[in-house]
């Protein structure tokens, strides 16, 4: 698999789905093997398959193939990145092909909604681009300044960089046998921006201006910035140690730049969005924008919220409303997350009485957001209170009680991670090469086989004595820091942060009733 670094955040919005069409482009052929469907062929005789995807933030390829024709496999794969042909008639019939791919995207209720979702978004916010494209943004027409292929290979050469790609080999051969393999082959990648003559730099001055322009709207999304563009993230996000042991690693945090924010909407959130789906369901969602967790996956205020949120034992909402007969499911957890932002969502599957009652449904889990934030800032403020301020009162031992169930709570969801983590398999070599190359490209080599998975592990240090005990420091500091980032994220789980989602026919039916069909 490789992994490169960058994706539909990087699209000039006059080629909205340019990093998509590239990604289609690269499959046909190369200067060693041009014929366009070389690479299908071999793969279909021996076994194989392959797939490739464009994300906001990277783009993968992927193919795996029976161990005895890996080799010749992988030739023809690495020849896609050393040598492209991105000949004129391909560029034609490929932008065919990303609009019937987009055609078929339309009737899919996922697709659709999201769509929906980018509309909602700040239009100057690279969340807000269309990413996959269609003949009416990729087809040349005169209105485009930029013929689509030049920008196309303007796009390649200024993204498709040995410093931009991660590759990633897994399969029976010896670790040496597969270093040998992509060194050899991927020596030859050249990086056009450092050694074309200026001549050829000067020949598509416009499309490159077009495409540098478009980059600076994607954060650094990495682990290691590479590109002139991204700015460094500031010294007091990262830390240099990357084990186990320390919830940050060194991955971007950048400044919070929500995508959706009230003021785009006249700030008058929260907002409440009716959406029609093609598939018969009934959904209601309740999505919060949050800060980036992308820098502390081992201490990720996210992942106890969405323990919390979607529990289903006794008096926790999901049993409270199944109860009742108004819920099918119940799930949360991060819909959106990259190193500016994301987005928290809570996911409720209705019943037919449960549609009736939708209201009561997103009232019970507000008064279970508002109970997080009370319970989350009181037992901070508890842990940053010297001795003599913690006197015994009832009050302040409910405190220590609640505390120490947080942080029962946390260990557990460590224990279990890590159980699962070092007793899963990683899965076939089809998923797990993608995977370990789009984490190294986020968390670094250190830590792309654990992050998220290995969580802080804290000691039980809330009575008086151990919190004042200079031996348990590092532990209390350790949840310290996980409860400061709770606090925060738990602030924004408000109504006046919230937008919500009714999807169902019942809904929609409702608004027209309500409003008319226009």
């Amino acid at each position: 698999s490789v992994c490169v670094d960058v994706g539909a955040a990087s699209d000039p919005r006059e080629l909205s789905g340019l990093a998509h069409f590239t990604e289609h482009m690269c499959f046909l052929g190369s200067t060693k093997y041009p014929g366009e469907n070389e690479y299908k062929r071999y793969l279909s005789c021996h076994g194989g398959s392959s797939n490739a995807s464009t994300s906001m933030h990277a783009t993968t390829y992927k193919f795996d193939v029976l161990a005895e024709h890996a080799e010749g496999a992988f030739d023809i794969f690495s020849h896609f990145f050393v040598q492209p042909l991105f000949t004129v008639s391909g560029t034609s019939r490929e932008v065919n092909a990303v609009d019937s791919e987009n055609s078929k995207n339309i009737s899919t209720d996922g697709r659709r909604r999201l769509q929906i979702l980018k509309a909602l978004a700040d239009p100057d916010h690279y969340y807000s681009k269309f990413s996959t494209g269609h003949k009416g943004t990729l087809d040349s027409t005169e209105q485009q300044q930029v013929p689509v292929r030049d920008a196309l290979l303007a796009f390649h050469k200024r993204h498709y960089r040995p410093c931009n790609m991660v590759c990633v080999m897994v399969g029976p051969q010896s670790l040496d046998q597969l270093q040998e393999w992509i060194t050899t082959r991927f020596a030859s990648i050249v990086d056009h921006t450092n050694s074309e003559s200026s001549q050829a730099q000067n020949q598509n001055t416009l499309a490159m201006d077009l495409i540098d322009q478009a980059a600076k709207d994607a954060p650094n999304a990495r682990f290691q910035t590479t590109s002139p563009h991204q700015p460094q993230p500031p010294p007091s996000t990262t830390t240099t140690t990357a084990t186990t042991t320390t919830p940050e690693i060194n991955a971007p945090s950048l400044p919070f730049n929500p995508a959706f924010k009230p003021s785009i909407q006249n700030n008058q959130w929260p907002i409440l969005l009716t959406t029609l789906p093609i598939r018969s369901m009934r959904k209601i969602l309740l999505q919060f924008p949050l800060p980036s967790t992308q820098s502390i996956p081992n201490a990720s205020p996210s992942t106890l919220l969405s323990h919390l949120l979607g529990h289903e034992g006794p008096n926790s909402s999901y049993a409270i409303l199944q109860d009742k007969g108004w819920i099918q499911s119940l799930s949360s957890g991060s819909r959106v997350s990259d190193s500016e932002q994301s987005l928290f969502q809570i996911d409720i599957g209705l019943t037919e009485e449960g549609e009736g009652k939708w209201k009561d449904v997103i009232r019970v889990l507000f008064e279970h957001c508002r109970l997080a934030v009370g319970v989350a800032r009181r037992r901070h403020e508890l842990t940053t209170r010297t001795p003599d301020e913690r006197v015994g009162t009832s009050e302040l031992q409910d405190d220590v009680d609640a505390l120490q169930d947080l942080q029962r709570i946390w260990n557990e969801i460590a224990k279990i991670r890590s159980i699962d983590f070092n007793q899963t398999s990683p899965g076939s070599a089809y998923s797990a090469a993608p995977n370990i190359a789009q984490a190294i490209m986020r968390f670094g080599i250190d830590d792309c086989l654990s992050a998220g998975s290995l969580l802080k592990n804290v000691e039980d240090v809330t009575t008086n004595e151990e919190m004042s005990d200079s031996t348990n420091n590092t532990s209390h500091d350790a949840f310290l820091r996980v409860l400061e980032h709770l606090v925060n994220f738990t602030n924004r789980l408000i109504p006046e942060n919230c937008m919500v989602e009714r999807c169902s026919s019942t809904a929609w039916k409702e608004e027209v009733e309500r409003y008319g069909d226009d």
